[in-house]
């Protein structure tokens, strides 16, 4: 029996990173290179905020990354790996376009939804944890709030 992951294009990576920028992600897809490197896009609400090839992060990361050939994936909403790179990253569309991915379609614009939400961020043995959540209501604050658990720089849901 065969435990290997299903390799993929690098085209086909980026379609699917392409479709969770549509959908309005927020999370980070990691991605193993066929050498075996490691890859990571950390994306908010559909944006491309950070990512990193190995130790080299930012803008440095993406001439690294377009010379994947092929690898698997795999997508967590939990995890947020901030890097120190993030205000140095052009926007989602710029990042494709030095990718050489020709086929990125930006996402639709639908009817201006406004969703009311607030973002913190911690600092948790040297890593950053952001994290967003709705806005809360009078009647969701007098409820009981369950603290958060923290284990080795990542939270933990229950």
């Amino acid at each position: 029996m065969s435990t290997d992951k299903l390799q993929l294009t690098f085209s086909e990576l980026m379609a699917t990173l392409n479709n969770m920028c549509n959908q309005g992600k927020t999370g980070t897809l990691f991605i193993s290179s066929e050498d075996n490197r490691a890859v990571s896009f950390v994306l908010k609400h559909g944006l491309i905020t950070s990512c990193s090839y190995g130790h080299v992060q930012g803008e440095a990361a993406l001439s690294h990354i377009q010379r994947i050939q092929a690898g698997s994936y795999a997508f967590s909403e939990k995890v947020f790996f901030s890097l120190a790179e993030e205000g140095n990253l052009p926007n989602t569309a710029t990042i494709f376009d030095l990718l050489g991915y020709d086929d990125y379609e930006a996402p639709a614009e639908e009817a201006a939804t406004e969703c009311v939400t607030t973002e913190t961020t911690q600092i948790y043995r040297g890593i950053t944890i952001s994290q967003t959540a709705p806005k809360a209501t009078e009647s969701a604050t007098l409820a009981h709030r369950k603290s958060r658990r923290i284990y080795r720089g990542q939270v933990l849901e229950s």
